[in-house]
């Protein structure tokens, strides 16, 4: 469905929007693109030991995904219904100020990309795979959403704790909150993407924020909880039906795999 070219322009604001302070073991080739952290995934069941895993340092932006817009409608405009955001959605949240969020939330550059749905994430998805996969280098790249048992392994803490924050808690010992979630005293809505501490492998915003679309047995729910969600339901085992909205976004996952 989606052409397999792109802008020139477009490659280099992709990889200028990947920026990140963690540092991966990139393969030759790879070394300009960051914003993206090493995961080991390569041992779980149906998982190839001899790939290269990784996941997004951060969910997908409003600025990231507006650069797969600009690139849609310039190539494949009959393509641009599928993807585009459902703004309106933010007046189905029973609160104040969710018109202003409508209007002006798409615009706000570091803020994870919400209201679309599986299937634009998928093309975004498929998007950024086609441009990697131009860059000429001897490794296969495949980019998509993260499978369910993907998400729970890297959000797994070494000590078991319930929530994949910086400290497995909600709160730290000064009562700071360690992730956006609906608390008293929390602001409405998400907060910029790496506003609090990052979780076990380094990712941002595991735990609440945006609500994670993950694949189980072809069918995409949603982990990690939202800024309008509940403590219970922040959980690494707690597991959502996925409903396009403002709560819920994306975080991929990317496979180098060396041809032979």
């Amino acid at each position: 469905m989606f052409k397999n070219h792109s802008l020139p322009i477009v490659l280099f604001l992709v990889l200028a929007s990947f920026t990140g302070h963690k540092k991966s073991n990139l393969p030759k080739g790879f070394n300009d693109l960051k914003g993206f952290v090493q995961v080991p995934l390569g041992d779980l069941p149906n998982h190839d030991k001899d790939a290269l895993y990784f996941f997004f340092e951060n969910e997908v932006s409003n600025f990231d995904y507006a650069e797969f817009l600009y690139h849609i409608r310039a190539n494949e405009p009959e393509n641009l219904n599928m993807v585009n955001l459902n703004s309106e959605l933010w007046l189905s949240v029973d609160a104040d100020g969710t018109s202003e969020f409508a209007k002006n939330y798409h615009k706000l550059k570091e803020y994870p990309v919400v209201n679309l749905t599986a299937e634009a994430a998928s093309a975004y998805c498929v998007w950024l795979q086609n441009i990697w996969n131009q860059r000429g280098t001897s490794y296969d790249v495949t980019i998509r959403l993260p499978t369910k048992e993907e998400w729970e392994h890297i959000a797994t803490q070494e000590d078991g704790s319930e929530y994949a924050t910086g400290n497995g808690l909600l709160k730290d010992d000064k009562n700071t909150a360690m992730a956006r979630y609906k608390a008293l005293g929390l602001p409405f809505g998400p907060a910029p993407r790496g506003s609090f501490e990052p979780s076990l492998y380094g990712l941002n915003d595991l735990c609440g924020n945006v609500s994670e679309m993950v694949i189980h047995m072809d069918k995409v729910y949603t982990k990690g909880g939202s800024w309008d969600s509940k403590a219970i339901d922040l959980t690494v085992a707690n597991t959502r039906d996925f409903e396009v909205g403002p709560t819920a976004g994306f975080r991929p996952v990317i496979i180098l795999k060396e041809r032979m």
